[in-house]
């Protein structure tokens, strides 16, 4: 690399002219020629041979190929790299840097380095430091050190680096080691080398992180005036008294508010004992002792006394002390106390208890029973009471006087919390409980108020509401019972599926009694004239506790050991207790086995005519006479317990409503098996016993849409008997109508299932044949052809030979959207016009191109 810019052909040149130019000679002791200057010679000269120049011509050659190869390689370099000469000058600089930098590689490489540099003092550091740097005490190879440099980029904005030093190695001899033109002191380098690491981001983190500390930093000062005005401003702006006394009870700091109180300025009470100034004398005593229980670390946190005021007032203050121990030390160092003036509740307190003689005297006779509680802390305790609620309790409240109210209402915590409720919200609360006093036979219902009447007493007065309760009950269970009817009703004469209205009604009932299971039994008729009628099981609802009766065999003559003839009418049995029943022993034990304890079974009369057994399927008729239908049965199985008139009342009413929905589902059965013969008669022709032509259409149309949905294929088989009317006319219409049934059964047997056969004209067949392809529609259609031959029904007028054939047309779409079921008709009918066309008793596919599949003429 030639710091000098010139080609090493110029150079070479200027060194084989030396020895006649004087400007380049350089002497020789020996008086020989020399063949190379030292680095500290200006300029060589040469006068050797036409042989030695040429080799010093080849050997420049090659010198200067691998400095353009280091070049090529330096300018490809990824980093920031500059190699500078011994002057600071910029020999190479790589591609990376001179673009980071927007100057091109031309334009960088010959300017001295500082013209690099961001400002004066960036130049003045790096002139300093490269003149002081040590170059002989490091190897050629070896890093400097590295510096921190902010070059100018071509818009003018900085550019930080950090930059590692190295010392290029010097040619070797014979590496034109003397084409320096310009004094090279031995222990400098031949070249400098820098390598740049871009610090800029780490410069802006490190200034950021600065900022940050020094905000951080004020941040602390401000916090810390603050949190003192803070704490001044919150003690000013208290309600409460707030005094901060030292070990001696002297006062060191207070707030506006026990300056507002007691009338003096913080002035005239700094340190001064708060004994000697506010307190008296009876006071002191109590005073000293809680100081020193507080010294001691077990003080009271809270404690009362009174204070005399500069204007001479008394006010009584509840405290609440805080002490501060010295650090590492369980000396007390300050006392904060807080106070709150309760000396207007105190009085409020004494005049309560001046007016509690004159209320206990008011409510003392009045007649609805009145409690009286008052709350301490989280309690209630009980103050008093009137003698309407001693009367009520059977003097349960005399000995609960004084007590808590968790403990007079230990079973029963609603009525705890309703009280606490009540006091809480300073309002009047309503509450209904079914509630035992400790001294009273039994439970009983009770309309309870609670009245917020002062700031720790609430009043609960108290009424006995059973009566009114058991009134109210039968008539919401009367209103109940009334409304389950009506619902019962509604269901009946808006349905008419018999199944769901009888499993409805026990489920109903079941609940409405609240017993554990009702069943509906129904009367079987007799096999034989005056045989026995056995029960047969219809429907329960049952708890999972008891057992099912699906499967029990029960005679209902255990009910009725004499039961009249039917019409004369079977009495309902009500068993309140199984055990002390007039039943038969086997009876008693099988029913006890089913878990019953008490027993209700009402009979359940339609109208029937006579000789005509109650299930059958003919509905009653006028004049008809009352027939035992089935049993409505009712368990308790819980406990034995009597039977209520009201309840055997809507057990009756329910049975008579079922026996109208028994009724009504006959006539309805009547009704379906009518309209299906007729719906049967209307899609069948009469003749063959084939689907007609409406329901062939409906039949089409529903598969259709059915299969359009699926995507899958549709066929449609059309089929006419060859020469017919030629047959009528030769062997008549009986003969006719004969082979019509014979031909339809002939397709019937060609069925399977889901397929429809219909009769589509006079002597016209068709078959409609769902998820079926192409080919297995021609194997149908061939199939009911051989049939047909098989059949051998003569017919002498025929032409193909002597007997009944048929011509049959088939075509196969998939339905979709964009097509009708007309669509598959019309393209059936054609096939089968080409079948007549081609000379008839054959079948063909409806096909545009190529010939039909399975096609056999």
């Amino acid at each position: 690399m030639n710091v000098e810019r010139r080609s090493d052909q110029s150079w070479c040149d200027a060194k084989v002219k030396g020895k006649s130019d004087p400007s380049h000679s350089c002497g020789d002791s020996s008086g020989g020629s020399s063949t190379h200057c030292t680095s500290a010679e200006v300029a060589c000269e040469y006068d050797g041979s036409e042989r030695e120049v040429a080799q010093l011509r080849e050997q420049l050659a090659r010198t200067s190929a691998q400095l353009e190869q280091y070049r090529n390689y330096y300018e490809q370099l990824p980093g920031f790299y500059f190699s500078l000469t011994s002057e600071a000058i910029v020999e190479q600089v790589s591609a990376f840097a001179a673009r980071q930098l927007g100057y091109s590689r031309d334009r960088l490489q010959g300017q001295p380095f500082v013209n690099l540099l961001n400002g004066p003092q960036e130049v003045r550091a790096f002139r300093q430091w490269w003149t002081g740097a040590d170059w002989q005490h490091h190897s050629d190879t070896e890093q400097i050190h590295g510096r921190e440099v902010t070059l100018q980029c071509a818009d003018g904005s900085p550019l930080f680096l950090r930059l590692s030093i190295r010392t290029v190695p010097p040619l070797p001899p014979g590496d034109l080691r003397g084409s320096r033109t310009f004094p090279h002191p031995a222990n400098e380098p031949e070249r400098v080398l820098f390598v740049g690491e871009e610090i800029g981001d780490l410069k802006q983190a490190l200034k950021n992180l600065e900022q940050q500390r020094q905000f951080g930093t004020q941040l602390l000062e401000a916090t810390d005036v603050l949190v003192r005005n803070f704490v001044s401003t919150v003690l000013d702006t208290a309600n409460s008294l707030v005094v901060v006394l030292d070990r001696e009870a002297r006062i060191m700091s207070c707030n506006l508010a026990c300056e507002k109180t007691t009338g003096y300025r913080f002035e005239q009470m700094s340190n001064r004992r708060v004994a000697e100034l506010f307190l008296i004398p009876e006071e002191v005593e109590a005073f000293h002792t809680v100081l020193v229980q507080l010294s001691s670390g077990n003080g009271p946190n809270h404690h009362e006394n009174r204070w005399l005021t500069r204007d001479g007032e008394l006010r009584t203050i509840a405290w609440s002390n805080t002490a501060i121990f010295e650090e590492d030390s369980d000396r007390v160092k300050y006392i904060i106390c807080t106070g709150i003036d309760i000396t207007e509740r105190r009085q409020a307190e004494q005049a309560l208890r001046q007016s509690e003689e004159r209320l206990r005297t008011q409510y003392k006779h009045i007649p609805i029973p009145t409690l009286t509680w008052q709350c301490v802390g989280d309690e209630f305790f009980l103050i008093d009471y009137n003698d309407a609620a001693l009367a009520m309790t059977g003097g349960c409240v005399a000995r609960s006087l004084g007590k808590t109210a968790r403990c007079m209402y230990a079973d029963c915590r609603e009525l705890v919390e309703e009280l606490k409720r009540c006091f809480r919200e300073r309002r009047t609360i309503k509450s209904e409980r079914f509630y035992r006093f400790c001294a009273t036979a039994e439970p009983k219902h009770f309309a309870i108020v609670y009245v917020f009447v002062a700031p720790d007493m609430v009043m609960v007065h108290t009424e006995d509401i059973t009566e009114r309760k058991q009134l109210m009950g039968a008539l919401q269970r009367q209103a109940r019972r009334e409304r389950l009817v009506g619902v019962i009703q509604g269901r009946i004469r808006h349905s008419l599926d018999l199944d769901r209205i009888l499993a409805t009604t026990a489920k109903e009932v079941r609940r409405f009694l609240q017993v554990q299971r009702v069943a509906i039994y129904r009367v079987s008729p007799p096999l034989a004239e005056g045989g026995s009628r056995d029960l047969t099981f219809v429907v329960e609802s049952r708890t999972s506790a008891v057992p099912s009766l699906r499967d029990e065999s029960l005679d209902w003559r255990w009910f009725d050991p004499e039961p009249q003839c039917a019409g004369d009418g079977l009495p309902v049995c009500a068993i309140a207790d199984l055990e002390t029943a007039d039943l038969p022993s086997a009876a008693i034990a099988r029913l006890h086995a089913l878990g019953i304890r008490a027993h209700l079974q009402v009979p359940i009369w339609i109208r029937e005519r006579s000789g005509v057994a109650p299930d059958s399927d003919r509905p009653p008729e006028r004049g008809d006479r009352l027939g035992l239908w089935g049993w409505l049965w009712v368990d308790r199985c819980s406990a034995p317990g009597p039977w209520e008139a009201s309840d055997i009342d809507f057990v009756e009413q329910i049975a008579g409503e079922l026996a109208i929905a028994i009724q009504q589902a006959l006539l309805y059965r009547q009704l379906q098996l009518a309209n299906q013969e007729l719906e049967h008669l209307a899609t069948l022709d009469a003749l063959t016993g084939l689907a007609n032509r409406r329901h062939f259409d409906a039949y089409l149309n529903r598969e259709w849409q059915r299969l359009a949905a699926a995507g899958v294929p549709l066929s449609l088989i059309l089929c006419d008997i060859d020469y017919f009317k030629a047959y009528n006319d030769t062997y008549g219409h009986l003969a006719g109508d004969r082979t019509l049934r014979e031909v339809a059964d002939a397709l019937r047997s060609t069925l399977r299932e889901g397929e429809l056969g219909a009769r589509y004209g006079g002597e016209e067949f068709a078959l409609i044949l769902p998820h079926t392809g192409a080919e297995e529609a021609m194997s149908v259609a061939q199939t009911l052809r051989s049939r047909i031959h098989a059949l051998a029904i003569a017919h002498k007028a025929s032409s193909l030979g002597q007997i009944v054939t048929l011509s049959l047309g088939v075509a196969t779409r998939v339905p979709s959207a964009n097509l009708s079921p007309a669509s598959l008709i019309a393209a059936a009918d054609d096939a089968l016009y080409r079948a007549k066309a081609l000379g008839r008793d054959r079948a063909i596919f409806h096909h545009s191109i190529g010939p039909p599949p399975g096609h056999c003429p």
